[in-house]
């Protein structure tokens, strides 16, 4: 019988992969998001995250958006709700990256706390 082996990066290697590709550390994170859009015309939207950091999120989205567009994003974490004005940075499908815009601290501390204790993400997700 063949034991199958899981192999997880080393620690240096998550540390290099955080400071050189994106400055902060992402978490795994799964849970539902809803997406107000700020133009009128465009109606609301709703996904489910994949992974969030101190600098925004990323999520499977039902309707399109656009890089650039501007957006707020609503979603529970563990200590509480959390809305939070973004922009749409890029996507690959349906597969979208928001960056947080002008997060206040108590918003902040938020986000920390829920990820405090959350496994760091530290790959890339197979989107087709």
């Amino acid at each position: 019988m063949r034991q199958q082996v899981i192999m997880e990066p080393a620690v240096d290697q998550v540390d290099v992969y955080r400071k050189e590709r994106r400055g902060t550390t992402r978490y795994l994170f799964s849970a539902p998001v809803l997406i107000f859009r700020t133009e009128a015309n465009p109606p609301d939207t709703y996904g489910i995250t994949l992974e969030l950091s101190d600098g925004g999120l990323s999520a499977l989205v039902n309707d399109a958006l656009e890089p650039g567009e501007t957006v707020y994003v609503r979603l529970r974490l563990s200590m509480g709700s959390l809305q939070a004005k973004a922009v749409v940075r890029h996507h690959t499908g349906r597969h979208y990256g928001f960056d947080f815009v002008d997060l206040r601290p108590a918003e902040l501390d938020l986000v920390r706390s829920t990820t405090r204790t959350m496994q760091v993400y530290c790959g890339r997700w197979l989107t087709s």
